[in-house]
């Protein structure tokens, strides 16, 4: 009887840890997909500038050909 008792509860320990963790994951990825970014919305407008000089350059040989 006492083999059995102590049986149980070494079965039932590893079975207990495996659910805290299931439990610890689960909660983890809750947190990711549950998140919510700052940087997903709209950006403001800025306002317009002059082209980057590697973008004017080949602007230049587009219009030469």
């Amino acid at each position: 009887m006492k083999g059995a008792l102590h049986l149980i509860i070494v079965l039932l320990i590893p079975v207990g840890l495996a659910l805290g963790a299931f439990q610890l994951a689960q909660y983890g990825w809750d947190q990711v997909a549950e998140y919510q970014s700052p940087f997903t919305g709209a950006l403001p407008s800025g306002k317009e500038g002059q082209p980057l000089v590697a973008l004017r350059a080949l602007t230049a040989r587009i219009q030469r050909v």
